[in-house]
């Protein structure tokens, strides 16, 4: 079997995330402040009338914190907890892999599994340890 992933930046490195969970993605507008009790929720934006919150990973997978730039997009994800976005600084590929290039992998809170092709190796983000993690929401 195969399982379609996107794959995105972050500070010059591939991450994945199940193409299933990705709801769309669009520029990274301006963000207006929420009351939230964790330090990765960067605010909420409104999407066709709903109010999205937005996640900054960078902190979370230990990556050095930057302002936004101008190419910033959003990855809007479903989490278990509802949707969210994702602050990526661009999208690389959609890519469907083989099951047997799929591995279980216990190095992040964040990331369950990396793809392992063509001598690369890219983190898959978990979305419920996203959801738990990120915004205090039970895993699933």
């Amino acid at each position: 079997m195969r399982r379609r992933f996107v794959l995105f930046q972050l500070d010059q490195r591939t991450f994945a995330v199940e193409a299933e969970a990705v709801r769309e993605v669009f520029p990274l507008p301006a963000i207006s402040p929420m009351d939230s009790p964790s330090p990765y929720v960067r605010g909420a934006v409104q999407l066709r009338g709903d109010i999205l919150p937005v996640l900054d990973l960078r902190p979370a997978l230990r990556i050095r914190p930057r302002p936004d730039q101008l190419h910033d997009v959003v990855l809007a994800v479903d989490l278990p907890g509802g949707a969210a976005g994702l602050i990526v600084e661009e999208l690389s590929d959609l890519s469907e892999v083989p099951d047997e290039e799929i591995h279980s992998t216990t190095g992040s809170p964040l990331t369950s599994a990396s793809i392992a092709s063509s001598g690369r190796i890219y983190p898959v983000l978990d979305l419920s340890q996203v959801s738990a993690e990120l915004m205090g929401q039970p895993a699933a």
